[in-house]
């Protein structure tokens, strides 16, 4: 159909996905499902089908607290690049910690081997070098350009590569943010 062929993407898009309402949200948690993404803890590939009864929802992967504490502009730590399917009781279990402190906790208080918490991570598109170095941007550029390589691979067609906007003033992004309100 015509309308696929001439959707589109904007790359910095990614940014300002933030609305669980909006269906580029949907389709972004949909496409990594559907690329196995796995439970940070017990493994077990999140199930599309059991969102509802497995309380599966996009939860932060760099928690609120340590965001703040090392003031990281909300507008970037609150887009879909570091939002990922997980099960209410994982999010409960890491969402006070550093990446590098719950990615320990998951190896040590969990009893998960190194090589399986890395695998279950990377099922989610998420470079595991950024969590242990606690390193948000370049965690934010590595899983969002992972995202738009998703993208592209349904959309069948390029859609460009991923702007680091993370440096940019906050002021010189509203363009980006615009496109929230769009989806509202």
């Amino acid at each position: 159909p015509r309308t696929v062929s001439q959707a589109y993407f904007q790359p910095k898009r990614i940014y300002s996905l933030r609305s669980r309402k909006s269906a580029a949200y949907k389709g972004v948690m949909a496409l990594l499902i559907k690329g196995g993404a796995r439970d940070f803890i017990s493994g077990e590939k999140i199930d599309g089908s059991k969102i509802k009864a497995d309380n599966v929802d996009m939860h932060l992967i760099f928690p609120p607290s340590f965001c703040v504490k090392k003031n990281i502009d909300k507008r970037f730590w609150n887009c879909i690049a570091n939002r990922t399917p997980m099960k209410a009781s994982t999010n409960r279990a890491i969402k006070n910690y550093s990446p590098s402190e719950y990615l320990s906790n998951i190896e040590t208080k969990n009893h998960v081997p190194y090589d399986n918490v890395r695998m279950n991570f990377e099922s989610h598109e998420i470079d595991v070098c950024a969590l242990e170095n606690d390193d948000f941007k370049l965690f934010l550029k590595n899983r969002s350009n992972a995202i738009l390589e998703l993208i592209e691979r349904a959309m069948n067609k390029a859609i460009g590569s991923m702007i680091d906007l993370y440096d940019t003033e906050v002021e010189d992004l509203q363009d980006v943010y615009e496109y929230e309100d769009e989806d509202n």
